[in-house]
């Protein structure tokens, strides 16, 4: 029913970035500490980086950082034609740093889950359960199961390897939680290390990107 794909096997399309600038938007902290959202409300954040600002730098330190600004500013950008979504915002601890927020969206989710082969639901899992073994230490084990009030037990379902062509067959109910904020880490992490690596990324000096990770 599901064929596996090998990682080698899918074709990445290179990055073609546009002529003019293509910059990663900034916004301003919206008071919402607590938040895990951009500042819209609706994307939510799967991965944040971090950088000091160039700008902010010493006056004879600055033409060194206005190199790593070029490489960020073409990294960002590369990261924005794969499919990411960034948003940038300035610390409020710290004036010389500044986040970067990066949602990944569905279509992006659903090239990089098959790409690295992450199993989903399909269906629920009604196999009658068997008494293990380790129920005669149940007088013991009870004391340290969460209190399933707080922490209600999950459904177990049937998984398989996700696949794009085959959404009929997975259970989407909601697009925006199918897939855990794990996975979705996961998948940005993994988009920024292709990017990285990218030949066009290649074609200019990479060193001073190891403090964005």
């Amino acid at each position: 029913m599901y064929d596996v794909m090998e990682e080698d096997s899918y074709v990445f399309h290179e990055v073609d970035l546009p002529d003019g600038p293509c910059f990663c938007p900034k916004v301003e902290y919206n008071n919402k500490p607590d938040s895990l959202f951009f500042n819209d409300g609706i994307r939510r954040i799967d991965f944040i980086l971090v950088y000091e600002d160039e700008d902010k730098k010493e006056f004879e330190k600055r033409h060194v950082f206005q190199r790593r600004k070029k490489r960020r500013e073409y990294f960002e950008a590369s990261l924005m034609k794969m499919g990411l979504e960034l948003e940038a915002m300035p610390s409020v601890l710290n004036d010389n740093l500044m986040y970067v927020k990066v949602h990944v969206p569905w279509d992006v989710q659903c090239t990089y889950a098959e790409v690295l082969h992450i199993k989903v639901p399909i269906d629920v899992n009604t196999t009658p359960f068997r008494p293990s073994m380790w129920r005669f230490f149940n007088c013991v084990t009870k004391y340290f199961r969460p209190n399933e009030e707080l922490i209600t037990e999950e459904t177990d379902f049937f998984t398989a390897p996700f696949e794009k062509d085959c959404l009929d067959r997975f259970r989407i109910e909601k697009k925006d939680n199918f897939f855990t904020p794990s996975m979705k880490s996961r998948m940005a992490s993994c988009n920024m290390l292709y990017t990285f690596q990218s030949p066009c990324i290649l074609k200019l000096p990479v060193a001073g990107y190891g403090h964005v990770f």
